[in-house]
């Protein structure tokens, strides 16, 4: 039996993210009570926290270290619908940027990278298709 269950990921989240609530993606990009638009709003908070990061933070940054670990936990432990979550609403937002994409690869896991890749062929993306970070041309 899984260690982690659906109706249980939006409080999992706050938990392990408790400054999450004070942010803009969540005052106003959510509406509390629907999973994926908590989650959905925390994985654009987090890829955009990770674009701002310089390239010599990414691995040690607290933040970014939480996400994945949680990430790994959730993927290792949590029910089909846990895993499913995670993979749409962070690993969808990490294959829009070769910067959080490549991050992701290092962090999961090895036995998760598959979930990462399979969500990059579920939304067509490859390598080529990635956006630039902001500001980048």
């Amino acid at each position: 039996m899984p260690k982690y269950a659906y109706k249980d990921v939006i409080a999992i989240l706050l938990e392990h993210f408790p400054e999450f609530t004070e942010t803009e993606n969540f005052k106003h990009g959510v509406f509390p009570e629907i999973t994926y638009s908590v989650w959905g709003a925390f994985g654009q908070y987090i890829t955009d926290y990770m674009l701002k990061l310089p390239a010599s933070e990414l691995d040690s940054d607290e933040l970014v270290a939480r996400t994945f670990d949680l990430a790994n936990e959730l993927l290792d432990s949590g029910d089909d619908e846990t895993q499913t979550i995670v993979v749409i609403e962070l690993f969808e937002n990490f294959y829009s940027y070769r910067k959080t994409l490549n991050l992701a690869r290092r962090k999961l896991l090895p036995r998760h990278l598959h979930w990462l890749e399979k969500q990059g062929q579920w939304i067509s993306t490859s390598d080529q298709n990635l956006e630039n970070e902001p500001g980048e041309d």
